[in-house]
This record gives structure tokens, sequence and C-alpha cells, in this order.
């Protein structure tokens, strides 16, 4: 259904999705408009995409890619 990479960071996202949306509907009962409902969810996969994004960057093997780039770029520039 989903590649492996990112199956597990859709999962992350529609655990976080149903949390929240029983956590809202608790607390709310329903006196949001489904427009903003909508925006809300936005925003926190949005907020969870960005921190796995942060995560995998921060691993050591897409530090050395990084590098790796820089040094390229470096040596066709001279």
């Amino acid at each position: 259904m989903f590649p492996v990479s990112t199956a597990r960071l859709h999962k992350m996202v529609l655990d976080y999705i149903k949390k929240e949306i029983s956590a809202g509907e608790e607390e709310e009962a329903g006196f949001i408009t489904p427009e903003k409902k909508l925006l809300n969810y936005i925003e926190m996969v949005e907020k969870i995409v960005m921190d796995e994004i942060q995560k995998m960057q921060s691993t050591p093997l897409a530090k050395r890619e990084e590098r790796k780039k820089k040094v390229k770029c470096f040596v066709v520039m001279q």
C-alpha cells in the first residue's frame, strides 16, 4: 500500500489524528466548524512530518550524504 519508508510515518500520522479526534470530541463537544477541524488536522500532520524529517536528517548516514554533496560541489567549483 505505502512504501516501506513512508509506511511508519503514515501509521504515526493516523494514530495521532485518531487520538486528537477523540480528545477534541471530549473537550469541545462539536463546537468547531469542519473547516477549522481540517486546518487543525493539517497542522498536526505537518508537525509530525517535520519531526520525522528532522529525525531522518540527524542520522549519521544522512549527515555523511550531505557532506558528500558539499564536497562534490566544492570540487566542481575548483
